[in-house]
């Protein structure tokens, strides 16, 4: 009976052993397939540095940029070391630094921005909204730096730093390799601080104080007064007076043409530690007609470029490189691109134009991309005239052919001449040479046919008269022979 119970007890234990055994290994069975899933996605998802692409250099995507006054800094919207974007930011961006709480990219209005190139070294905070999803015209170009984390894990959208970028595609992100940098800004802005300076030092045509406006309440510049330099430019300089105050500053007889006359305000902001633009900028263009509110330029998003003539560079004539390293506090809706490479500017009202400082706050209003433009048309280049021909040359000698030959004068070409080369007599028969003692001798015209009453290939000599004294010589050279043998 115990060993009954014992082998039921034995039985019994293997069964539930089994079972167990079973059910754990079910168990780990499944976990086993999760776990390999999950390894299988995350093997998908993992990208190589080398599967990101390099974004290359600033120059290759825009080699004419050394045409514009402001480098490849013209191409941005937005070029800082550091930005801060709060509020709608429409146009591209290049920054060092990003702090971005809101979207921003080139809207598309009328397909005339083919790229929307930013790039962003470290992008600190970034909206999931940011960029302008590409169309059949648009694509988008977006280089991050080197130490910003790129997942593709969607495939289709990639994930920087986290925040999956739904408007951007993955054949569209790309990112800095090893040491290169798409931009060097720290050159850049050397480059830009140049600029600045040398922007100062130009020639001015006019200064402005708020003493030179007759009516404060109607303050009008018209570039028309003034005779563009060899540059098309007008260069003019503002006191610190002229923007502080309240009342708008209107601008009059603007081109808004492609390759129209540039206008150069430089600001002087005077010692300041913070400067603030006070004055409404308008805007009016000579269209031909008499100046009005019907060709004044509103604060808009554009893809058109072509009518931004009007650069805005801020300085300090107290500094000793003349440099502001203030604050412009922009407290009115301004217009015209804005270089200041050592200062931190804040936006509060919209804004039109290029944008470029050390430090950019965009934190009212909304910021368009207006891209300055002071392409000025190559001249039209000369061509060389062609040398005057020497006075009476002296013709060159045409050789005698020899009368005993009877060489038709028309198959003789002239040593030096531009009919005759070297290569010619050795096409030659070598006894032909030695008959004629002349270079000068061709060979006939292969597309000429060949009869009895033609000219022989090399002499010209005809077989009419030839073919009798052969023919003799022949015959006299028979009856010899025949005689000989006679004898």
């Amino acid at each position: 009976m115990t060993i009954k119970k014992g082998k039921k007890w034995a039985l019994s234990f293997l069964a539930v052993s089994a079972t167990a055994l079973v059910g754990m290994n079910t168990v780990i069975i499944v976990k086993a397939d999760e776990l390999s899933e999950k390894k299988a996605i995350q093997a998908q998802a993992k990208i190589s540095d080398n599967e990101i692409k390099d974004g290359g250099n600033v120059e290759t995507d825009f080699p004419n940029y050394q045409q514009n006054e402001l480098g490849y800094a013209a191409h941005f919207h937005i070029f800082a070391n550091e930005a801060h974007l709060n509020t709608h930011t429409n146009g591209n961006v290049a920054t060092g630094v990003l702090y971005g709480n809101v979207n921003f990219g080139t809207n598309i209005i009328n397909n005339l921005v083919t790229d929307d190139i930013s790039y962003i070294e470290d992008a600190k905070k970034i909206a999931a909204s940011s960029f302008v999803s590409s169309g059949d015209i648009r694509k988008n170009k977006v280089i991050f730096g080197i130490n910003n984390e790129i997942d593709f894990s969607d495939i289709k959208c990639p994930t920087v730093n986290l925040v999956r970028l739904g408007n951007l595609l993955k054949e569209e992100t790309y990112q800095d390799k090893g040491t290169n940098k798409y931009i060097d800004f720290e050159k850049s802005f050397q480059e830009l601080a140049s600029k600045s300076q040398e922007l100062i030092q130009r020639k001015r045509h006019a200064e402005i104080t708020s003493e030179n406006f007759v009516d404060p309440n109607n303050r009008t510049i018209d570039i028309r007064d003034y005779q563009p330099n060899d540059h098309n430019q007008i260069v003019l300089k503002l006191s610190s007076d002229v923007l502080n105050s309240g009342t708008p500053l209107k601008i009059k007889g603007l081109s808004a043409d492609a390759g129209g006359t540039n206008v150069v305000i430089n600001v002087d902001t005077s010692g300041v530690s913070e400067y603030v633009m006070n004055s409404q900028i308008e805007l009016y263009y000579d269209n031909g007609e008499e100046l009005g509110t019907d060709n004044q330029r509103e604060p808009q998003e554009t893809e058109l470029f072509d009518d931004n003539h009007l650069l805005w560079n801020f300085y300090d004539s107290t500094s000793a490189d003349q440099l502001f390293r203030g604050k412009v506090l922009f407290d009115r809706v301004f217009m015209g691109s804005v270089l200041s490479p050592k200062a931190e500017l804040e936006v509060k009202h919209n804004l039109d134009g290029n944008i470029i400082a050390n430090k950019i706050n965009v934190n009212g209003g909304e910021t368009h991309r207006w891209d300055y433009q002071n392409e000025t048309p190559e001249p039209e280049s000369i061509p060389n005239p062609e040398p005057d021909p020497e006075p009476n040359p002296d013709p060159e000698p045409t050789p005698t052919p020899d009368p005993d030959l009877n060489i038709d004068p028309d198959l003789v070409k002239v040593e030096g001449s531009s009919e005759y080369t070297d290569t010619e007599s050795e096409k030659l028969p070598a006894n032909v040479i030695e008959t004629t003692q002349m270079k000068s001798a061709l060979p006939v015209d292969e597309t000429e046919p060949m009869s009895t009453n033609s000219k022989l290939p090399s002499t010209g000599v005809k077989s009419g008269i030839l073919a009798p004294i052969v023919g003799f010589m022949l015959l006299a050279v028979t009856l010899i022979n025949r005689k000989e043998r006679k004898k």
